[in-house]
């Protein structure tokens, strides 16, 4: 059976590089001044790094922390040869779902947003609602792509993407699929041309709705 690299060198570099300007995010937060409730601008530097750290410090290098690039790496080493079995894939993958912790962030985005821009509250709040929906649809199509793939045995030949014919195009094309699905699973009750195969996917499915 032809398989696909779902991995590649330049998804790696992506996320890697991605990573990379996230976690000098971080460093920069520790040197940008804040914002305190009385209106006052804290801009000494020990004050401003314990305001980050009691805050979004945690949530920032957890989502940017490059996990699959370090599991990747412990491959090569004697100690770590369990993780070649295949088993390292599936761990740095579960390690990735902690990107998503990056959208508790967005309500704070949302209100720098609001401040540095004149639009009427009216807009905004159906700014805001599109994108919150948006965002949800992102997560519940990543989700049900990854259902599919827990099982790598089973991804190519019972899964939703084997049935619907698609196990074998690119990764793009398989999120459009799932985007595709989050939305009309969100609005409706479906159209039937993407449903579960496994017990997990119909499990993830009544989740959702």
């Amino acid at each position: 059976m032809k398989t696909r690299q779902r991995s590649p060198e330049y998804q790696l570099i992506l996320e890697t590089t991605i990573d990379i300007f996230f976690l000098v995010d971080v460093a920069v937060n520790f040197r940008t001044a804040v914002n305190l409730p009385d209106g006052k601008l804290e801009i000494r530097s020990a004050e401003i790094a314990r305001i980050y750290l009691r805050g979004y410090f945690g949530i920032d290098f957890l989502s940017s922390f490059p996990y699959e690039l370090v599991i990747g790496s412990l491959a090569n080493f004697q100690s770590a040869k369990v993780l070649k079995t295949g088993k390292i894939l599936k761990v740095s993958r579960l390690f990735k779902l902690a990107k998503i912790l990056r959208l508790m962030k967005l309500p704070l985005y949302f209100e720098r947003f609001e401040e540095s821009v004149s639009i009427s509250a009216t807009k905004i709040k159906m700014a805001t609602i599109f994108l919150l929906m948006v965002t949800i649809a992102h997560i519940f199509a990543c989700g049900w792509s990854y259902v599919a793939r827990i099982d790598e045995d089973e991804f190519y030949v019972n899964s939703w993407v084997s049935k619907y014919g698609i196990a074998e195009e690119s990764v793009g094309k398989q999120y459009v699929a799932s985007l595709y699905w989050a939305f009309t699973t969100m609005t409706t009750v479906g159209y039937g041309d993407i449903s579960p195969v496994t017990e997990l996917e119909m499990i993830y499915c009544i989740l959702v709705m």
